[in-house]
């Protein structure tokens, strides 16, 4: 009975050293994240896909307790329907894009060692400011962090049917719920014409003082199929600093079927440019690949997803309130382009952005 009694004593003594949720529940270690999701996707070229060409599908995963975003799921992108096919890796091909179903990849950036001047975060060395896509389970390199977004390529191959409307699925394979959204988009054969518009989407309006804010840039014409930004070859950065390559964008663009971006002069035969200047800015600063000293005061700050997506880095400012940041863009004429700027909102630490 004596030694019944010890055991008792000496299990709540160990009980009694457990952590303890308000409720009453053990804490586990580390933690889990159990609330319930969304997933939201997009497509850069929604009123169509020319075959012979691909699209860029982009996912994020929405906590609908804190309503913040998570990162290092596994999203499922499938095709139902269609000749299309998608591919993911990092870089892209039309040979590996010989599935109707794969893990979406996840885009970094590189936020370790900018220097402040003004409204412009530029790099003093390494890195900074640049973008890259890892695959599922890969992690980002050193010194960059998830952004928070997810994507993957979409390919309509020139045996592809014209007209022909194709519906992607995009599953989180991380919850058991498996919480999943559908977008569509169609497969077309039509000339892509100058740039008109740009459309942004924040991976949220809110940012906190001090933290990032990873912007989505969807460029397109007139009738909205997405336009892809070509190879430079103009000294002003490098295709792979800028994301303007074959790589990235999963084809080889052509300069006259293309845009320019972080440039202040339009390159031959290019459909338009796409830039953000550090001085147009209330509010927030713009992470940058360079100062822009020699760049005519052009910021490196717009990276290529491919297929009409882009990608900035916005931080918020050292005060509370609305912030605004200027998109630059110009169609093959170089007459500006009036499209609505950056707005967020800097709000203070919080758990809910």
């Amino acid at each position: 009975m004596l030694k019944l009694l010890k055991a008792l004593v000496l299990s709540l003594v160990m009980f009694s050293s457990i952590p303890l949720t308000q409720a009453g529940g053990p804490i586990i270690y580390p933690p889990v994240d159990t609330q319930p999701r969304a997933v939201e996707a997009f497509v850069s070229s929604e009123r169509g896909v020319n075959v012979g060409t691909a699209a860029t599908i982009l996912a994020r995963v929405r906590g609908l307790n804190t309503n913040t975003f998570i990162t290092g799921d596994a999203l499922r992108l499938q095709i139902d329907g269609g000749d299309g096919r998608v591919a993911v890796g990092g870089t892209y091909t039309y040979a590996a894009a010989n599935e109707n179903s794969v893990v979406m990849d996840h885009i970094c950036y590189s936020r370790v060692g900018g220097t402040t001047s003004g409204n412009l975060i530029s790099r003093s060395s390494g890195s900074f400011g640049s973008v890259m896509v890892a695959p599922y389970g890969q992690p980002c390199a050193t010194n960059f962090i998830d952004s928070g977004w997810y994507m993957a390529k979409f390919y309509a191959p020139l045996a592809s049917k014209r007209d022909q409307s194709v519906h992607l699925r995009v599953t989180d394979l991380s919850d058991m719920a498996f919480p999943n959204t559908t977008i569509h988009t169609v497969v077309v054969n039509r000339l892509v014409n100058h740039l008109a518009q740009v459309q942004y989407l924040p991976l949220s309006p809110n940012v906190v003082m001090g933290s990032d804010m990873p912007v989505i840039l969807f460029a397109s014409d007139e009738q909205g199929m997405g336009i892809s930004c070509a190879p430079s070859g103009s000294g002003f950065e490098s295709d792979v600093d800028s994301g303007c390559s074959a790589a990235r964008n999963g084809y080889e663009v052509a300069g006259d079927n293309a845009i320019n971006i972080n440039q202040s002069t339009l390159g031959r035969s290019s459909l338009g440019s796409l830039s953000m200047s550090g001085s147009d800015i209330s509010g927030l600063k713009l992470l940058s690949r360079s100062s822009a000293k020699s760049k005519s005061a052009i910021p490196l700050s717009v990276s290529n997803l491919g297929g009409g997506a882009y990608m900035v880095v916005l931080r918020g400012g050292s005060t509370l309130g609305s912030g605004y940041a200027t998109i630059n863009a110009m169609d093959n004429s170089g007459v500006a382009r009036f499209v609505p700027g950056i707005q967020l909102n800097t709000i203070g630490r919080s758990w809910s952005l």
